[in-house]
């Protein structure tokens, strides 16, 4: 009974680890996602009417933001407070709303009469799908 104790003891603090170094590292992938968004709305600018541009840029900005405060507030909470599964879940949640923004921007973006236009989506979307 001691063995299986400390193996589901062990286990859970490598979770709740693996959970600190998410929110430790997630400014790179936030600041990533940020070039690759501003990029993207540069070599955009003369095919994509200005409102959804800038619709997109700025719901792409505030996930990342929340994504950012979030971290902060995981940072400064307690150890204690760091283990409780919500943070899971928010991390989770978050890196989900970030698919959807990127994915909406390449459904609004894409128009198949323009293949320069699809290029610099594909290569922006690749990059920011394989960071």
């Amino acid at each position: 009974m001691d063995d299986s104790f400390d193996a589901k003891n062990r286990s859970q603090h490598l979770r709740n680890e693996k959970i600190r170094l998410l929110y430790g590292n997630v400014w790179q992938p936030v600041f990533a996602g940020v070039l690759g968004a501003i990029l993207l709305a540069f070599l955009m600018k003369e095919m994509v009417s200005a409102v959804v541009l800038l619709g997109w840029l700025m719901a792409i900005l505030l996930v990342y933001g929340l994504r950012l405060r979030i971290a902060v507030y995981f940072l400064r909470a307690s150890s204690t407070d760091q283990e409780h599964p919500r943070w899971l879940r928010l991390f989770v949640l978050t890196v989900f709303l970030t698919g959807c923004v990127w994915g909406a921007g390449g459904l609004l973006m894409f128009d198949g009469e323009r293949p320069e236009q699809a290029a610099a989506l594909a290569i922006v979307l690749s990059g920011v799908a394989a960071g």
